[in-house]
């Protein structure tokens, strides 16, 4: 009986992840074009400036609390098969 090497036993499953990074990739991409430009439709361009200082100020405050009070998984991460 002849052993898969481990690099090539990670690998099986990477066509499948990165099939699926792409098309939502692609998603956001669109998603973001549609909204842009309907921004820029509506509001002409300096109505960019609200959503990115309204996305920037969420960020901060998530940032922020996450500072102060950081929640953390006791799971742990294993990345190949029987690894304990």
């Amino acid at each position: 009986m002849t052993s898969v090497p481990r690099l090539l036993s990670i690998q099986v499953g990477k066509p499948a992840v990165l099939g699926l990074n792409i098309t939502f990739s692609s998603v956001g991409w669109l998603a973001a074009t549609v909204l842009g430009g309907w921004v820029v439709g509506v509001a002409g361009f300096g109505g960019l400036g609200v959503p990115i200082v309204l996305f920037g100020v969420t960020g901060a405050v998530s940032a922020l609390l996450h500072w102060l009070r950081p929640t953390f998984s006791t799971a742990r991460l294993s990345t190949v098969a029987g690894d304990r």
